[in-house]
C-alpha cells in the first residue's frame, strides 16, 4: 500500500501499525514564538507524528502537516534517524533550553519499541549534558531511567488520569495499566530521579471526584512523586 502526502508517494509499512518513514529537517532550537509559558522555553521534539496510545481527546487530531495524515488514514509519521538530526542541531548552537518530548504525541507509543527514536534522541542531549524531560502514559523503558539519571535536571513525568484502572482503559486505550503508569513514578524516584505525576487532564464528571483525587495524589506522592501538575479538559463551546 502506497499513500501520498505533500505530493510525494511512500510505502505505508504495516507493522507493527500502520506508519510512513519520513526524511526530516525540521529544526527543534530555538523558542516557541507563541505565548504558551508550557512550551515556550523548552526545546520541542515529536519523533512521531501521530500515536498509538488511542487518547480520544488528543488535541494532535488538529494538527497540520503530517499530523493530519494520521489524523485522516490512521497513519503515523515516523521521522526517519530524527536523532541524527537532533544532534547536528544541538552541535549547531552554543545555548540551549531544555529539550521536551514530546508535546504533543507520547514518546514511549508502541511504534517506539521499534525505532527507539526517543531514546535515541534521549541519549543525545544526555551526552551534550542538556537537560531533557519527557511525559508519558506508556512504561517508561529502563534504558530511558538509566540515561537520564546521569544529568541532573533531566526529570520524567507520568500522565495517570484516574486510580480505577476501567476508567484508564476507556479515556487511554493503548496506554499502560495505572499500576504500570505508577510503578512509572517509583522507579524513576528509585534512581533519584525528579518525578512529575500529572493528572491530565480531568475530565468533568468522569474523574473529578475528590476523594479519587486525593487517592491519586496520595499514591503519587507516596511512592516518591515531588510534583503534581492538574489540568482540565478543554471543551469547546
Amino acid at each position: 500500500m502506497k499513500i501520498v502526502v505533500n505530493k510525494r508517494e511512500y510505502e505505508v509499512i504495516e507493522e507493527p501499525e500502520k506508519h510512513i518513514l519520513v526524511s526530516t529537517k525540521k529544526e527543534i532550537h530555538g523558542w516557541w514564538p507563541g505565548k504558551r509559558e508550557c512550551t515556550s522555553e523548552r526545546m520541542l521534539i515529536n519523533p512521531y507524528n501521530g500515536c498509538g496510545i488511542g487518547c480520544f481527546f488528543c488535541y494532535a487530531l488538529a494538527f497540520p502537516g503530517h499530523f493530519q495524515t494520521f489524523c485522516q488514514k490512521g497513519i503515523i509519521t515516523v521521522a526517519k534517524d530524527f536523532d541524527r538530526v537532533v544532534a547536528k542541531q544541538l552541535d549547531s548552537i552554543d545555548i540551549a533550553s531544555c529539550g521536551y518530548l514530546s508535546p504533543v504525541t507520547d514518546p514511549f507509543q508502541p511504534l517506539n519499541e521499534k525505532y527507539h527514536l526517543s531514546e535515541k534522541i534521549i541519549r543525545v542531549f544526555i551526552e551534550r549534558n542538556i537537560p531533557i524531560e519527557f511525559i508519558t502514559k506508556a512504561f517508561i523503558p529502563q534504558e530511558v531511567i538509566e540515561l537520564i539519571k546521569l544529568q541532573t535536571h533531566s526529570f520524567g513525568q507520568v500522565s495517570i488520569l484516574s486510580v480505577d484502572d476501567k476508567m484508564r482503559k476507556f479515556l487511554v486505550p493503548g496506554g499502560s495499566s495505572t499500576s504500570i503508569l505508577f510503578n512509572n513514578l517509583e522507579r524513576l524516584a528509585n534512581e533519584g530521579i525528579f518525578a512529575v505525576c500529572r493528572i491530565d487532564p480531568i475530565f468533568p464528571y468522569l474523574t473529578d471526584k475528590p476523594e479519587d483525587l486525593t487517592e491519586l495524589i496520595e499514591r503519587a506522592t507516596g511512592i516518591g512523586a515531588k510534583h503534581i501538575i492538574a489540568s482540565v479538559l478543554d471543551i469547546p463551546l
